[in-house]
């Protein structure tokens, strides 16, 4: 009996945790800078993601976690998870040059 009520703490704290938790900034992209994105790599105004990513990755190293567009800024802003630490990097989207290394 008791191990049932430790469950269900454990569950309860569990679940209340997982309300707090803030959405993944996924869920709050507005699909306007996505087809804005979208529409200015096919007019070749923007570098595509793979091309920049590989670019990137060469100089920044570790690993690639994600990556936003401002199509309005014409910026990528990647992320890479290197030596533990998560490192932002902004590109510019047009040329794929890295304009700043966050650390």
């Amino acid at each position: 009996m008791r191990l049932v009520h430790q469950f269900g703490i454990i569950a309860a704290a569990l679940l209340f945790l997982m309300a707090a938790a803030p959405a993944p900034a996924e869920a709050i992209v507005d699909p306007r800078d996505q087809d804005a994105a979208l529409q200015a790599r096919k007019n070749g105004e923007l570098l595509g993601l793979d091309d920049i990513r590989e670019q990137v990755g060469r100089r920044v190293g570790g690993r690639f976690l994600g990556c936003d567009c401002d199509p309005h800024s014409g910026r990528y802003r990647m992320k890479y998870l290197r030596g533990g630490k998560v490192v932002m990097v902004d590109v510019d989207a047009r040329t794929g040059d890295i304009l700043r290394i966050s650390e």
